[in-house]
């Protein structure tokens, strides 16, 4: 296992009563209308700086779910693909080595298995940055690990624990990227997560 104290410790801190009933609320509802949008992988997505060449690159480092039938044709993405794809473009600026882009999957795919999907823990707080503009960062550690928080629950962990050096990705402007039309700008008022049925009058699929 490459979880250590460090990342389970952030994890506990805000794995509070609030934080657990929203998450099982959610993954309790996988089939709702805001989760359906989001692994959807027939949506026009345009990445943008992303090159087809980086994609192939990615694809073949395994860091890709690859969707092509027998490896060949259009690759088909979700938005929680695209949400991806888009974190590992920014890992990359920063000179991240592929290597550690492995580990960043590897974490954010915990609990994978029991929720269902690939990303469980990004895929709710993508969900509720788009349901109520809730400031949602990445924090990516120097060995990978990487941990979403919004800035209530980084605020408590930094007071409290301590975090260690790291890099902070802004994941409201990744999605706002995806979704142009639409303001999902952060909002710095409500920090509290809402319901899920709330969060799904934000997305038009």
């Amino acid at each position: 296992m490459f979880y250590d104290e460090k990342e389970l410790s952030l994890v506990d801190v805000y794995r509070n009563e609030a934080f657990d009933i929203g998450f099982n609320s959610y993954f309790k509802n996988i089939v709702s209308k805001i989760s359906r949008v989001l692994n959807n992988q027939e949506r026009n997505i345009k990445f943008g700086t992303v090159t087809y060449r980086q994609l192939n690159s990615w694809d073949e480092q395994g860091l890709l779910a690859n969707t092509r039938e027998g490896g060949k044709g259009w690759r088909k993405f979700s938005v929680m693909d695209a949400i991806w794809i888009k974190i590992i473009y920014e890992l990359r600026e920063f000179g991240f080595p592929l290597e550690k882009i492995k580990v960043a999957k590897e974490s954010l795919s915990f609990m994978s298995d029991k929720c269902g999907v690939p990303m469980p823990f990004l895929e709710f707080y993508t969900a509720f940055a788009i349901g109520n503009r809730m400031p949602v960062i990445l924090l990516v550690f120097k060995d990978g690990i990487s941990v979403p928080a919004n800035l209530t629950q980084y605020k408590i962990a930094n007071q409290y624990l301590g975090v260690d050096n790291h890099l902070q990705i802004n994941l409201n402007e990744i999605i706002q990227g995806l979704f142009p039309d639409l303001d999902l700008k952060a909002q710095y008022l409500n920090e509290i997560p809402v319901t899920v049925q709330e969060a799904e009058l934000r997305i038009n699929p």
